[in-house]
């Protein structure tokens, strides 16, 4: 079976199509809900887009953590509504390729849905629910955001299953060299930390990493960046007491849920 063959599985099985609730994923009142918000067993949305004079088929709204370049934040628009939210409007240059109105992006590791294009740049609205759960409303005019595309059908699969939809905010405790790579220490709230384990993946504003260590008492993890990936990415950028974008192996959660309803049912059965 190749790749192709094994996501369309994937997109046909509940892995890819449990009832998603409304997390950071955001789409503005304008733009028609798809599979991003949630809702009864949705598969996932296919987009076309075209890539070197080639249609590629995307998997939309699912990433990979392995981040394509770092955009620049031009405009931080407040909406005048009565929904409230914000429109960003980012300049890029390889991840706008081959984009469309309705396409998801991942900005710093928060799914986010196109709603114009421009020469060099694209705009995305943020619900207020966006601007509450990740860090993308500290953004400002010159910031510089991680930027990754729904994988390609036929792309290499080289992070992790990634949704976009951001858990929390994580808070930069120690950032410490050794050698030439550089150590970071991320405190989080113990009610995800659970779901951070050593030697397993977790997404740190949108790029896929590898946790080192976990230190339960203090709420924190570690993870080691490489200079390659440092220059790739927008952590380098921060410093300590900054706020990173987070989201937990979703795996973690569905085995989590499976046991707990395994374990009612038996003490169901015993009443």
């Amino acid at each position: 079976m190749n790749l192709r063959d094994r996501l369309a599985f994937c997109n046909s099985a509940t892995f890819f199509s449990v009832v998603r609730p409304l997390r950071s994923c955001s789409h503005p009142p304008s733009i028609p809900k798809s599979p991003c918000w949630g809702g009864s067993r949705l598969p996932t949305r296919s987009a076309s887009t075209i890539h070197s004079g080639q249609r590629r088929e995307r998997l939309d709204m699912v990433f990979t953590g392995i981040v394509e370049e770092m955009g620049t934040v031009q405009q931080m628009e407040n909406l005048d509504s009565a929904e409230g939210g914000v429109n960003i409007v980012i300049s890029a240059s390889v991840t706008i390729g081959g984009v469309s109105l309705g396409d998801s992006i991942a900005i710093n590791g928060t799914c986010l849905t196109v709603t114009s294009i421009a020469e060099g740049t694209f705009t995305f609205g943020l619900a207020p629910e966006t601007l509450r759960r990740t860090n993308l409303g500290a953004l400002r005019t010159g910031s510089q955001v991680n930027l990754e595309r729904s994988l390609a059908a036929d792309g290499r699969f080289g992070g992790h299953v990634v949704q976009g939809h951001v858990d929390c905010t994580g808070t930069i405790r120690k950032i410490e060299p050794e050698k030439d790579a550089m150590w970071y220490t991320i405190e989080i709230p113990s009610e995800y930390l659970k779901y951070v384990v050593e030697k397993g993946y977790i997404t740190v504003d949108g790029a896929s990493l590898t946790v080192c260590d976990v230190m339960d008492a203090q709420n924190v993890f570690t993870f080691m960046m490489i200079p390659y990936t440092a220059a790739s990415v927008c952590a380098a950028l921060k410093k300590v007491g900054d706020q990173v974008n987070i989201e937990v192996d979703i795996t973690g959660k569905y085995i989590e849920r499976i046991i707990a309803a395994r374990y009612r049912e038996g003490v169901n059965a015993q009443v």
